[in-house]
């Protein structure tokens, strides 16, 4: 039997293998595919110190319940913010510098948000404001993050592992279910009403749904009865 040291670099093999595809992974754990001791002794030093295993103690506690929850999750910055569950709220919508301050969001609370390189000015103009964020996404290059050795305030999360191919992931799983399984509440910005079923159906698959709150234009009665919509005014308690 292997030891959970030895458990977490298979795992970490697998992901490394698959390029991050959860399904992939999943699978080669279930069916025991061949894999050596000799092979995971080999992998490289870089992941030491830069990955969560779901089988670890210090892996998010928002995620366990989630819908394929992340086997294997790449982080870098300040992995502390994590952790923090009472206080994260995800974002999604208009995530610019304006509406966080438009908003008057809570400097207080960490805030989950789906990142791109090329939101990143944005994303520094926020860091400087003094918010806490968790930057998510499912192909980075280190080289395009460099800026947040300038932060204490900010941690990046990802299920593929650093500096892929862009061509070479076939995941199909969204970075979506990762932000709404991150924390107990969904804050929607944005100055116009979004596409509501492509933002809200990923909650279809949650057994424990973050609460949604919006300041966006009123919701349906069916949409606020159905996923518990709430309106936003300036607080996301």
């Amino acid at each position: 039997m292997k030891s959970k040291n030895e458990m977490k670099k298979v795992i970490l093999h697998f992901t490394l293998k698959y390029k991050g595809n959860w399904e992939k992974v999943y699978d080669a754990i279930k069916a025991r595919e061949d894999v050596t001791l000799e092979q995971v002794a080999d992998l490289k030093d870089k992941y030491n110190e830069n990955y969560i295993s779901i089988i670890d103690d210090d892996y998010p506690n928002n995620f366990k319940s989630i819908y394929m929850p992340p086997l294997t999750l790449f982080h870098l910055g300040n992995q502390s913010l994590l952790h923090d569950d009472d206080n994260i709220i995800s974002l999604w919508g208009d995530t610019s510098y304006q509406q966080f301050v438009t908003a008057e969001l809570d400097k207080n609370k960490v805030y989950a948000m789906i990142y791109s390189a090329e939101q990143q000015a944005n994303v520094e103009t926020i860091l400087d404001l003094g918010y806490k964020l968790i930057l998510i996404t499912n192909n980075y290059k280190s080289s395009d993050i460099g800026f947040i050795g300038n932060y204490d305030n900010v941690v990046f999360i990802s299920e593929i592992p650093f500096d892929i191919k862009k061509a070479d992931i076939d995941a199909e799983q969204t970075t979506e279910r990762l932000l709404l399984g991150m924390s107990r509440v969904a804050l929607m910005l944005g100055d116009k009403k979004l596409n509501t079923f492509e933002y809200l159906e990923p909650l279809f698959k949650f057994e424990k749904r973050p609460m949604v709150v919006t300041n966006l234009e009123p919701f349906s009665e069916h949409e606020i009865e159905r996923f518990d919509i709430k309106l936003y005014q300036n607080q996301a308690n």
